[in-house]
């Protein structure tokens, strides 16, 4: 979403995902997208860290938001934290020791050890973060000095809390993930979503982010929105195309756009083919007179090939450049072109009189009856008699025609014969 204010994400999109030798093997597909640069804890392993923060948390939209601000305050802060990945598949937020943490059973939850305090829903969780960890407000307002700012955030906040996040979850659930397709409801919930596209829409026609002056500052506002946004195709949208204020483009924390690393570097190793002659005993290498190639066999050639140009090739490869009169020659794969017959041409008054016929009558001359009476094909008839838009039009639109009268004299035969049936039962 061109929530520009959104230039820090690319790296915080990506940052979610627990590493897979932590992860649990039934984790969703969806949550294994992301990648943390966290510490994380295994399902076995439910001890709380000694200190910093603890986020329970899974690869949906809630649980990306958080993280985008955990990131973010560990680049700017330092504050560190630690993940504990939810098997949504197993219903693990339905366990006894999750719901002590949070009654409803959803996630994200945060789990502040050093305070001692455990914050459940997602808004929730940003509103805390950015009160106790951000002192220097670089990702919200203060609500003394910047009080206009602080309340634009917070209604902004709310009003993806209570109606992007619902709708879309809505939409995606009735999609991708009831037992039974219901129309109604997949229309209703997408053209929501697309009603609360339309508002960020106008908030950000002039405005780089949701809240604050002149441009807005990024803050958890934007932070709270994005991921729903990011997430539009599984609620049946496929393209930002109408909502261009909503594209955004994928940069890194220090604002450079993503590209791709170069290969031969420590992010991007090159890649060195293995050496065929390595562990390869039976490996032979044949190298030509002038040495320009080297054919490399695995297994060596037992016996020559039934159909080589050469008497006694080392490979089958490996022929001369002129062939032996003497060695078989392979079968033909296909017939030669020049023994094809081809149909005879018509002649020009022919052509004439075809397309004299075709266009002043279409539906009783049609291309197979021209094509039989003047001894060609109904392809030829097709391209020196092609019929054009209006004619073609008509034709079809007779042939529905006739169709159609055919169809309706079934239709009152058999409801002929399904009286006459009532008749004979009335009668009997």
């Amino acid at each position: 979403m061109s929530l520009s204010a959104l230039r820090r994400l690319a790296p915080i999109t990506r940052s979610l995902h627990v590493p897979a030798t932590n992860a649990p093997a039934s984790s969703t597909g969806l949550g294994r997208r992301f990648q943390s640069t966290a510490s994380s804890q295994t399902a076995a392993d439910s001890s709380e860290p000694a200190g910093g923060l603890l986020l329970y948390t899974a690869g949906t939209p809630n649980g990306r938001k958080v993280a985008v601000l955990l990131e973010e305050l560990k680049a700017a802060a330092g504050v560190q934290y630690f993940v504990r990945p939810i098997s949504l598949r197993e219903n693990e937020q339905k366990e006894p020791w999750f719901l002590a943490l949070n009654p409803n059973g959803r996630i994200p939850v945060l789990r502040d050890v050093a305070r001692g305090h455990t914050v459940f829903e997602s808004a929730a969780i940003l509103l805390y973060l950015e009160t106790h960890y951000d002192k220097e407000r670089l990702f919200g307002f203060d609500p003394v000095r910047e009080e206009e700012s602080y309340s634009e955030m917070l209604q902004w906040v709310f009003w993806a809390h209570g109606g992007l996040g619902p709708m879309s979850g809505q939409a995606s659930h009735f999609r991708n993930a009831a037992p039974v397709e219901i129309p109604y409801a997949q229309k209703r919930y997408t053209e929501e979503t697309e009603r609360l596209y339309g508002v960020l829409e106008l908030r950000l026609a002039d405005r780089d982010h949701l809240a604050g002056p002149g441009k807005g500052k990024y803050s958890i506002a934007d932070i709270n929105a994005q991921p729903w946004v990011a997430g539009h195709k599984w609620a049946g949208i496929d393209s930002l195309d109408s909502w261009p204020g909503l594209k955004f483009a994928r940069t890194y924390t220090s604002g450079a756009k993503y590209r791709r690393p170069k290969p031969g570097t420590s992010e991007r190793p090159a890649y060195h083919a293995p050496d065929p002659l390595v562990n390869n005993p039976q490996a032979v290498v044949t190298s030509l007179e002038d040495d320009a190639l080297t054919f490399i066999h695995r297994p060596p050639p037992s016996a020559p090939s039934p159909y080589s140009l050469s008497t006694a090739p080392s490979s089958p490869l490996l022929r001369p450049a002129t062939p032996l009169t003497d060695a078989p020659l392979p079968p033909p794969i296909r017939p030669s072109a020049a023994n094809k017959t081809l149909p005879p041409r018509a002649s020009d008054a022919t052509v004439a009189e075809i397309r004299r016929l075709r266009r002043s009558d279409p539906v009783n001359n049609s291309r197979t009856k021209l094509a039989n009476r003047f001894g060609v094909t109904s392809n030829f008839v097709a391209g020196v008699a092609a019929l054009k838009s209006v004619p073609r039009t008509n034709l079809i639109r007779a042939r529905d025609a006739e169709h159609q009268k055919i169809r309706d004299n079934w239709s009152e035969k058999k409801a002929t014969v399904r009286a006459i049936r009532e008749k004979r039962r009335e009668f009997w």
